[in-house]
């Protein structure tokens, strides 16, 4: 009971209700008030867990990457497979060129050919482009001249080349020189065999940034066509990783030095 001559009993009902209501609002103001910092706490907590798993994530996605096939059919858009031309800069991340002069004194370039071109358009019904190619479209040299793909020259992005189909276009015993370089010194070379059947061929030479090819050789298998040509299907590599895990393991410590001090508090 309040202590009589407080003057709270002359106060009308309504006037006292009102007090009531604002002590009491004013208890729950206090109340939410005092609990802003904590729940600010858990708030900015969660927000750094997640990002500590995101970090995990990439920590463990760092260094990882994957191979990929090119198959150069995207370039064929031919309804009957017997798309031609030059394989564009940036297919597959790389510059595709060739050494002018290289192929009987003309330009040039490292080049796609539908399956079906050789039968369809030029009326040839045998080649080891037929026998190469596995989908729509494969890549060659064209007039049989020395070509290149990476950087354009050097200094391009790492990759490491696992393989492809290679064949010959009219020549038993074709001879394909292949060089893996980095920023213009060689890392890797061979010499191939290659028949107008077309084989798998495994490399996996790593830390590269160009890889050119050179044919020569052989002997015409009987074909109605001739040349020294090369053809080229399903071109395996696997390109460099990005950010390195070493760089994001760092960054951990950092992190987890910011959700202690948080806890802290």
């Amino acid at each position: 009971m309040r202590a009589s001559g407080s003057g709270w009993e002359t106060l009308s009902p309504q006037v006292r209700f009102g007090s009531r209501l604002y002590y009491a609002r004013m208890g729950v103001a206090y109340v939410w008030a005092s609990r802003i910092p904590r729940v600010w706490g858990y708030y900015m907590r969660a927000r750094l867990t997640v990002l500590l798993f995101i970090l995990l994530a990439l920590v463990l996605g760092a260094g990882q990457s994957f191979a990929t096939v090119l198959t150069f059919d995207d370039l064929d858009t031919t309804n009957d497979a017997t798309g031609y031309g030059a394989i564009p800069d940036g297919y597959g991340g790389f510059n595709w060129s060739g050494v002018p002069g290289s192929g009987y004194g003309e330009p040039v370039d490292f080049a796609y050919l539908g399956k079906n071109y050789m039968d369809l358009v030029l009326y040839i019904p045998e080649s080891g482009y037929e026998n190469t190619i596995e989908g729509k479209a494969g890549a060659y040299n064209d007039y049989a001249g020395t070509v290149s793909l990476g950087g354009g020259g050097g200094g391009g992005a790492l990759f490491t080349f696992n393989g492809a189909k290679f064949g010959a276009a009219w020549n038993d015993d074709l001879q394909l020189d292949l060089v893996g370089s980095k920023n213009g010194s060689p890392l890797y070379s061979t010499t191939l065999t290659l028949q107008v059947t077309g084989d798998d061929f495994d490399l996996d030479w790593a830390g590269i940034d160009e890889l050119s090819f050179k044919s020569y050789g052989g002997s015409n298998h009987g074909y109605y066509g001739g040349g020294d040509h090369f053809v080229m299907d399903n071109f395996d590599y696997t390109a460099a990783p990005g950010l390195p895990a070493f760089a994001l393991i760092g960054a951990a410590p950092i992190v987890g030095g910011i959700v202690r001090r948080w806890r802290k508090r």
